[in-house]
């Protein structure tokens, strides 16, 4: 029996198309679906501020083990590279960059009018 790997190409992934973009489906379950449990929150009397925050927060982790997910790695991967990434020093420092460019030289000389012109 012979098999073969489907070409990434040729792969078929469910997707919504919202306002000509299209969006894989599960990504917006996601996302409909925490949105939904934010307004079940709300009306059910929890604090809206709180709710949104944490909303907002649950669909972002839930986006990014997705995404990672869609690479190839396991749950538990995507959990140790949040959690590193999250107890990392923040050490980053911008430091302006300054840069010298050297005057343009021209690769032609000056263009010359054509004949007509003169």
């Amino acid at each position: 029996m012979l098999s073969a790997p489907v070409p990434r190409n040729l792969r078929v992934r469910s997707s919504i198309q919202i306002s000509s973009t299209r969006v894989p489906a599960r990504a917006f379950l996601i996302v409909a679906t925490l949105i939904f449990c934010g307004g079940l929150l709300i009306v059910g009397g929890a604090d809206l501020l709180w709710t949104v925050k944490l909303t907002g927060v649950l669909i972002l982790v839930g986006l990014t083990v997705f995404e990672l997910r869609c690479w190839g790695r396991s749950t538990r991967e995507v959990a140790y590279i949040l959690v590193r990434h999250y107890r990392r020093q923040r050490r980053l420092r911008l430091e302006p960059l300054r840069l010298t460019l050297p005057a343009e030289v021209q690769a032609m000389p000056a263009a010359r009018r054509p004949r007509w012109q003169v």
